[in-house]
């Protein structure tokens, strides 16, 4: 299997490779920062998708961060999502950092999907993080899913 690793335009990838493993990353780039998207398969798979939302930024002081989702799994499994649900401030100044989405599968599996909904803020000063959401799955099962709700504060 060759490594195919190009520069990322505006539009959607699409590359064919042996096992017909179809991989397909979409990044928008309108002021917004994407560190590291890693996708990797060894195996018979039908579809992965990794995927960062565009990030949103309004009005007063605050950071927000979403940092590490990481999905393994080792055996016969339908479906696996890992998602981190939006993080809502308000208004004042701020910025928003999606980090590191790392996919790894080792057999059969349906669909993995990653994604990192946008992050909206509002309302003057105050901090958020959701940090590490880790699914590890070495059976057969037919849906694992990890959610972090959002969090929500009343000055």
């Amino acid at each position: 299997m060759e490594d195919h690793s190009s520069s990322m335009t505006d539009n959607s990838l699409q590359k064919l490779f042996k096992g017909q493993t179809l991989i397909s990353s979409y990044f928008t780039s309108m002021s917004k920062e994407v560190t590291q998207v890693s996708v990797q398969s060894d195996s018979n798979q039908t579809q992965i998708e990794a995927q960062i939302q565009p990030k949103e930024t309004a009005e007063v002081e605050q950071t927000t961060e979403a940092q590490v989702v990481s999905v393994q799994s080792d055996s016969n499994q339908t479906q696996i999502e890992a998602q981190i649900q939006p993080k809502e401030t308000a208004e004042v100044e701020q910025t928003t950092e999606a980090q590191v989405v790392s996919v790894q599968s080792d057999s059969n599996q349906t669909q993995i999907e990653a994604q990192i909904q946008p992050k909206e803020t509002a309302e003057v000063e105050q901090t958020t993080e959701a940090q590490v959401v880790s699914v590890q799955s070495d059976s057969n099962q037919t849906q694992i899913e990890a959610q972090i709700q959002p969090k929500t504060y009343t000055p």
